[in-house]
């Protein structure tokens, strides 16, 4: 039964389709999964057993009188905790929403209802989607399976984890600056910030409306595929090559940063697969990272400071000190600001429109660094990523892929992105990745099973 909780997605539709699994295995599976390992690993805020069973024994008598509604029919699905589902509390992992219970379902969760998926819980997260966890806060933070003593990134933690150990079939977070493609790099899943708005943000808790985008974890590029579908209702058909294909990497960016050596050679290799499969690489220039960060932080700041301010200010010692004060640093944006960042978020989407005239997509390392301990994050938190952002701000899909792991054995992502609307592209170039590497496919030892 265990063996259920690490199959694809495209495995237990087949498996379904041909009586060889039912949803109500797999998500019994998967629970079980759950009580056996999350009380080390911490990836669930809540976990819906009995509901999920519910949904899992209509998806299976659905599905077995023939009656498919959808690619994520009898999979178990978890959400980051800022998602609404009807009648369970989304805490957005902050005390001040922790017992705020949704009255509705939020789009995606109808979406995926529709569809027959199983929603099994809600996942653990960084404060409200920006704030960075603190030793005795609430809640407990999720743990880096490769190793227990490592954070698994933020904000979008729990599901990267949970996608990785079998917790779940597949999780959707969100991304506002590089919340779902960091800890899919740090932990060695695949993570899409997909298209803005090709995933309904109604019902989700926001931090910033110009940026969130909500997107999936999965464990490949056609499990991600099969979760966009379901979450959007558009059909996501990837391609069989990328022989012919420009892909643009930006060499003097990358060169520029204090990037850990590990994930800089596994980088050259990344891009060295690629021009084997067919592509062709070459070096980019990308909008001045001064302008994009300028930007990124004064509508991050403005945004979120205007989503959470009557909170903040009425009750201020329910939020976290990390939460509490990069809500309050908005409190330095003027409007004057906030519109001219408005403006300059223009002018970068309009320099990535010309760039992708000549690319059809763009290369990148994610992250730094490997995952850190979390001693020592607590201690000098890593510097914000200069890869992941300006997708945000333009608002095309991007995707992180596994691609290699450094020499302590910590996961090093690649990210693929693409212009507004190129999802489909991105995960090809994901998947053909994936076909000729197998980075993809390794998992760490359970928790259970390591010894002291």
């Amino acid at each position: 039964m265990s063996e259920l909780t690490q199959r694809s997605i495209g495995w237990l539709s087949a498996a379904y389709d041909e009586r060889r699994a039912s949803p109500v295995e797999v998500t019994q599976a998967t629970l079980d999964r759950i009580a056996a390992l999350d009380g080390e690993l911490l990836s669930y805020i809540s976990v819906l057993a009995d509901s999920a069973l519910d949904e899992a024994r209509r998806a299976e008598q659905e599905l077995f009188a023939g009656r498919r509604r959808g690619p994520l029919d009898g999979i178990p699905i978890a959400l980051k905790d800022l998602i609404d589902v009807a009648g369970v509390a989304t805490t957005g992992g902050s005390l001040h929403h922790r017992d705020v219970i949704a009255t509705a379902d939020s789009d995606i969760v109808a979406q995926l209802r529709a569809g027959g998926a199983v929603i099994i819980g809600k996942n653990n997260l960084y404060e409200l989607g920006m704030g960075l966890p603190m030793p005795g806060e609430w809640p407990v933070p999720a743990r880096n399976p490769w190793d227990l003593e490592r954070i698994p990134g933020g904000s979008s933690s729990g599901s990267a984890v949970a996608v990785l150990t079998g917790l779940c079939a597949g999780s959707y977070g969100t991304d506002t600056g590089g919340s779902i493609r960091g800890p899919a790099s740090y932990c060695g899943v695949v993570g899409m910030k997909p298209t803005y708005d090709l995933i309904s943000r109604r019902g989700v808790l926001a931090l910033s409306w110009t940026l969130d985008h909500v997107g999936p974890l999965g464990r490949t590029a056609d499990d991600v595929a099969a979760l966009l579908a379901g979450a959007s209702g558009s059909s996501v058909e990837l391609g069989d090559s990328i022989a012919g294909l420009r892909i643009g990497a930006p060499q003097a960016l990358i060169d520029s940063t204090d990037m850990e050596p590990a994930i800089g050679r596994a980088f050259d290799e990344a891009t060295s697969v690629l021009r084997s499969l067919g592509a062709r690489l070459q070096a980019v220039e990308l909008p001045e990272l001064a302008l994009t960060e300028a930007t990124l932080l004064a509508i991050i700041g403005s945004e979120g400071l205007a989503n959470h301010l009557p909170a903040l200010a009425d009750r201020p010692d329910e939020f976290g000190v990390s939460a509490r004060e990069r809500l309050s640093a908005g409190l330095a944006y003027t409007g004057v600001d906030y519109v001219n960042a408005l403006r300059m978020r223009d002018v970068v989407i309009a320099q990535l429109d010309e760039l992708y005239r000549s690319v059809d997509v763009l290369v990148s390392p994610v992250v730094l660094q490997v995952a850190p301990k979390k001693v020592d994050f607590e201690r000098n938190p890593p510097h914000r990523t200069p890869f992941t952002g300006i997708h945000n701000i333009v608002g095309g899909a991007a995707v992180s892929v596994p691609a290699g792991f450094d020499g302590a054995g910590m996961p090093i992502g690649m990210q693929v992105a693409g212009a507004y609307g190129a999802d489909a592209l991105v995960l090809t170039v994901a998947r053909s990745y994936e076909q000729a590497t197998d980075w993809h496919t390794r998992r760490p030892a359970d928790p259970s099973t390591r010894t002291a």
